[in-house]
This record gives structure tokens, C-alpha cells and sequence, in this order.
């Protein structure tokens, strides 16, 4: 008697002396069959007379049918499981640095990334600073304070005999002649008074006048006569 054509197989007419393999991109999960399945997305086979498809690995996608193999997620984006159909986009703050990846990444603290589909972080540019990982944007520098570098995960204190009044990029400003910064992180100098003078800038004290000569107002640069 007639057989039925096994799973992995099928037979597509009829006083059939033998059965038709299943093509690699297909399987035959019954037996009996008139034709065989195409590999559903997110899986593949490789072989003749597969009776079943294998899942894409994690790190790879398949987003058509029939196909015999998978393909790697481009650098910023990953496939955390296997069987996947579409790769996930690395968000703000993280990111990809290889194809073929099966995790994400969140950015360095000092470091951040602003788009999606990102596959490095930048360093925080000058100004700036990163205290946390996967960070969108970097901060600014408080008042008083600045960085020396990219990539600054906290702010420097302003010098002595400098200051800094705002939450700018500027950096630290000198301490102009006629007043003084005796401190770190100050947001604003303070003025020489009456009997003193600052002939320079950047310093951390003033001059007292010197016998002979003497000052009248605040941020006096010179003494009179």
C-alpha cells in the first residue's frame, strides 16, 4: 500500500514513487503532507528534511519568512533573546558598540548619548560634568565651580584669587585688580577696601597702603599720595 510521506517531507501529486525533501528556509512538521512550511520570521533552517526551524540567536533577527539564516543587529542596537523579529534601539544614555549584540550598554559616568541608536558615548565637553551612568546630557558646572577636561564626572572648585558668578561654560575668571579671592569656589570677589588696593588681577589678598600714601574707596588699584 501507499505510504504517507514523512514530517520533513511532502508529496504535491499523486502515484508519487518517492517523497520531496523540505528546502533549507522551510520545514514539514507532519507527516502526510502536500507541502512543506516557510520558516516563520525570527526563525531559519538550514537543511533538507527539517521538521522544524531553529529561533534566530540572541544578537541576530529575522524580519522575512522562508529564510535560511538570521542577520547581526547593527552596532546601536540588540537582540536581548533568541527568536527576536526586530532589534531593539539603544535609547538615550546607552549604547551598542558592536554588531551583533545581545545587550546594551548605558553610558560612563562623564559621558553621555543625546540620540538613539547610538554606538559610542561623547565625554561631557568642557563646562560640563556627568555624575551618573546612561546619562542623556551632561550638567552644568554650579557657580564657583569649572572643569579642567572632558569627560568630568564632578566640577573643580574655582582657584583662589578666581571666581566664577554663573552656571556657564566659561570656566573661572581671574579675580580683576582692586579686589581678591581668599577661597576656593567663590562666585564673586571681594573688593579691597579703603586703605587698601589690588594693583593686580588674580590675587588672593590686597595691599595695605604703605606710609605716605593712602586709598579712600572700595576697589581701589592704586594708593594716592
Amino acid at each position: 500500500g501507499c505510504i504517507d510521506c514523512p514530517a520533513g517531507t511532502f508529496g504535491n501529486g499523486t502515484g508519487l514513487t518517492e517523497c520531496h525533501a523540505c528546502l533549507p528556509g522551510e520545514y514539514g512538521p507532519v507527516s502526510n503532507a502536500s507541502s512543506c512550511v516557510q520558516c516563520e520570521t525570527g526563525r531559519f533552517s538550514t537543511a533538507l528534511y527539517a521538521k522544524d526551524c531553529m529561533e534566530c540567536p540572541a544578537g541576530e533577527y529575522q524580519d522575512m519568512v522562508g529564510e535560511t539564516g538570521c542577520v547581526p543587529c547593527a552596532s546601536g542596537r540588540y537582540a536581548p533573546a533568541n527568536g527576536t523579529t526586530l532589534c531593539t534601539v539603544a535609547e538615550p544614555g546607552q549604547y551598542v558598540p558592536t554588531n551583533g549584540s545581545s545587550v546594551v550598554l548605558d553610558c560612563a559616568a562623564g559621558y553621555f548619548s543625546a540620540s538613539n541608536d547610538s554606538s559610542s558615548c561623547d565625554p561631557c565637553p568642557m563646562g560640563l560634568f556627568g555624575n551618573q551612568t546612561g546619562q542623556s546630557a551632561c550638567l552644568v558646572c554650579a557657580p564657583g565651580t569649572h572643569t579642567t577636561a572632558v569627560g568630568q564626572t564632578v566640577c573643580d572648585a574655582c582657584s583662589i584669587g578666581q571666581h566664577e558668578p554663573n552656571e556657564t561654560t566659561m570656566g573661572c575668571i581671574d579675580c580683576p585688580a582692586g579686589t581678591f579671592g581668599n577661597g576656593t569656589g567663590l562666585t564673586e570677589c571681594h573688593a579691597c577696601l579703603p586703605g587698601e588696593y589690588g594693583p593686580v588681577s588674580n590675587a588672593s589678598s590686597c595691599v595695605q597702603c604703605e606710609t605716605g600714601r593712602f586709598s579712600t574707596a572700595l576697589y581701589d588699584r592704586s594708593a594716592q599720595e
